[in-house]
């Protein structure tokens, strides 16, 4: 089939791109032509979007080069829907590769335009936090509003994401969203509280599968990571922080002094004098770091989940602002909710307890019975 995946862009996110990546190469080896759409974060018209960019690309390097400073601006897409001049300048190359994407989409008009010109058999919807309304510019994007009408194609929806166990919808999103999900051959979500919030809020039963990241074998990583340019990482404990505090330091703090010695990365590295860009690792050389390691540290969802299948004994810090759902359901699935940590005091209570890989003995088992799950799900809504 040609088929068409709908997520977010997939613009600086170590996360974001190997679901888009994992998610593909499955449906790929299945047999499938598989394009992932390129919908923007905003609903700026064209002319707009470009005043935008230019100028923040302006201040930038007025900031940087000119007046030798440090800071830089990083729009927030979310909330701003800017990106600087160097946003994924070092993973692009791994999206170009390796990713199979549709031109930049940047509003629902022209998302329609695209869809109705390609005629697809199949969209998937999923993952990441898709149907989470202040991480979209139209949330009802995702839910395929913008197919066309009498389209045969199948809709599905894999491992989506509300990002939280809150209902963030307003009444009348709900009722449309209700309504389009209903138009689907099979809806699923990456965690456990949105099958919950499914059923009570828009009246669809769905079903709990894996993040598309665990549809692979670590051996599929493993592969990117030597067919690519990385050096050893600079130590055996690795620290992916997107929310650094006190805390988090004082944790960091700790760990270092068992003997292992932090190496670190963050979505950027800040500039130096030597470096006034910001760069961030590359896609192979952030996958290698979750092999060199010995023990991780972060607060990102997918750092768990490469943790997991590189077998790794970790430290989830919950990060509430982003929603702890997403964890609590992850780790939840392979028994492993023991290695989320929410204060610094849990952290000392039970630090000694998080070093032993005991709890890891049985993840390939239940990783095996997950994968079969998710699996079924695709055959049963007529992916595979």
């Amino acid at each position: 089939m040609k088929i068409a995946i709908l997520t977010h862009p997939l613009w600086t996110n170590y996360g974001g791109i190997l679901q888009a990546y994992a998610l593909q190469t499955y449906l790929t080896r299945m047999g499938h032509n598989v394009v992932v759409i390129n919908r923007e974060y905003w609903d700026y018209p064209s002319i707009k979007l470009f005043l935008l960019r230019l100028g923040i690309t302006i201040k930038n390097f007025i900031r940087v080069y000119l007046l030798k400073r440090r800071q830089y601006t990083i729009m927030n897409p979310i909330s701003a829907h800017y990106h600087n001049i160097w946003s994924g300048y070092d993973v692009q190359p791994f999206v170009k590769e390796y990713i199979c994407q549709s031109r930049e989409l940047r509003n629902s008009k022209s998302l329609r335009r695209y869809l109705k010109h390609h005629k697809f058999d199949c969209f998937i919807v999923g993952s990441d936090q898709v149907w989470r309304p202040s991480y979209v510019a139209n949330v009802t994007d995702y839910f395929l509003k913008e197919v066309p009408l009498g389209s045969p194609a199948l809709k599905v929806a894999y491992a989506a994401s509300f990002g939280t166990d809150r209902w963030e919808f307003t009444p009348d999103l709900t009722q449309e969203c209700a309504y389009l999900l209903k138009q689907f051959n099979g809806v699923s979500v990456r965690e456990k509280s949105g099958v919950r919030l499914c059923k009570e809020f828009l009246g669809t039963e769905v079903e709990h599968v894996l993040d598309p990241t665990m549809l692979l074998e670590a051996d599929d990583y493993i592969r990117l990571i030597d067919g690519a340019s990385t050096y050893t990482s600079e130590g055996n404990a690795f620290c992916y922080i997107l929310d650094e505090n006190t805390e988090v330091s004082s944790i960091i703090s700790d760990v270092a002094g068992k003997g292992l010695k932090i190496f670190k990365t963050s979505l950027y590295v800040t500039p130096t004098d030597e470096n006034p860009r910001p760069y961030q690792m590359t896609v192979e050389q952030w996958l290698r770091s979750f092999r060199d390691a010995e023990f991780v540290i972060t607060d990102s969802f997918h750092a768990c989940v490469f943790s997991i299948l590189f077998r790794k004994p970790f430290l989830a810090w919950v990060n509430k602002e982003r929603g702890s759902s997403r964890f609590e359901s992850l780790l939840g699935m392979f028994g492993l909710k023991g290695r989320l940590v929410y204060s610094l005091e849990d952290f000392n209570n039970r630090k000694d307890q998080l070093f032993d890989c005991a709890d890891l003995n049985s993840v390939e088992e239940t990783l095996y019975d997950l994968r079969r799950k998710s699996y079924e799900f695709l055959e049963k809504s007529g992916v595979i």
